[in-house]
């Protein structure tokens, strides 16, 4: 349903597809750790890792070409706002964690081993969901209004 003058039908099969070809590879990774390949199931790992960012990436990439094209400037917006999330996701994810344990977390008196029952389990654990919950909202936002858009044009 995705306006034929936006170029997106395409972007959406291949992600469509690279995201098959990411799912085979995850589950060959799977399989292959079961039977004791390990050193085989790491390229399926790889595989679906890739494959599941390039696999983002087209749909993102359609998103806005779709909404563009429906000239939906909100829709526009919130996917940029969703790339930005997963960009600081990502920063956070590599960088962040090292700079939390070394510097901030001797400030505000987290011990440097934690304990079963620790407080600071349960902290970092609401910060790590309340992270992931933002994440798929903006997700959710930036799809469903690309979506609603597509509604009204095939409806009119």
């Amino acid at each position: 349903a995705a306006p034929r003058s936006s170029g997106a039908k395409g972007l959406f099969a291949f992600s469509g597809l690279i995201t098959l070809l990411a799912l085979a590879g995850y589950i060959t990774s799977v399989v292959c750790d079961r039977v004791a390949y390990r050193e085989i199931g790491n390229y399926g790992l790889w595989t679906a890792r890739i494959g599941g960012a390039l696999g983002e990436f087209w749909f993102l990439l359609a998103l806005v070409a779709a909404g563009a094209t429906l000239r939906r400037p909100a829709s526009v917006r919130t996917v940029g706002m969703f790339s930005l999330m997963v960009g600081l996701a990502v920063a956070v994810y590599f960088v962040g964690w090292d700079v939390y344990l070394q510097k901030i977390a001797p400030e505000i008196g987290r011990p440097k081993k934690l304990e079963a029952g620790s407080d600071w389990i349960f902290y970092e654990a609401a910060a790590t969901l309340l992270g992931w919950l933002i994440l798929i909202g903006t997700y959710w936002r930036a799809v469903g209004g690309v979506r609603t858009a597509i509604k009204e044009h095939v409806r009119d």
